[in-house]
């Protein structure tokens, strides 16, 4: 008969301040009439509000991730295009110093 009666009554919406019915708050051990502060509705506008800003926010910090991680690809494409341009000069300076000129570097004096 309490649960009756208890289903019957009628609270305010801590958010739409509009009077409902019990039956239109969630069950809560926390609150004073073991109810929710705020009714079902406005609790699922809430819920769907907040889950829509984090997954936004979860976007742009993929995003962000992203555009890290292609910057740090980049970065690493021109250094080894460095690193194999410094190398060929290496390699032709190498060549130039030879008495020869020959790439093998298998020269003869005899035969030059």
């Amino acid at each position: 008969m309490e649960q009756v009666e208890e289903l019957q009554g009628k609270k305010a919406c801590a958010q739409c301040s509009k009077e409902k019915n019990l039956i239109e708050f969630y069950r809560t051990k926390n609150g004073a009439d073991g109810r929710m502060k705020m009714c079902i509705q406005c609790f699922k506008e809430n819920k769907e509000e907040r889950q829509r800003r984090e997954h936004e926010e979860w976007e742009r910090r993929r995003r962000e991730r992203e555009a890290q991680l292609q910057e740090e690809r980049e970065r690493q494409e021109r250094l080894e295009v460095y690193e194999r341009e410094r190398q060929a000069k290496r390699q032709a300076e190498m060549v130039n110093d030879l008495p020869c000129g020959s790439a093998h570097g298998m020269c003869n004096e005899m035969y030059v």
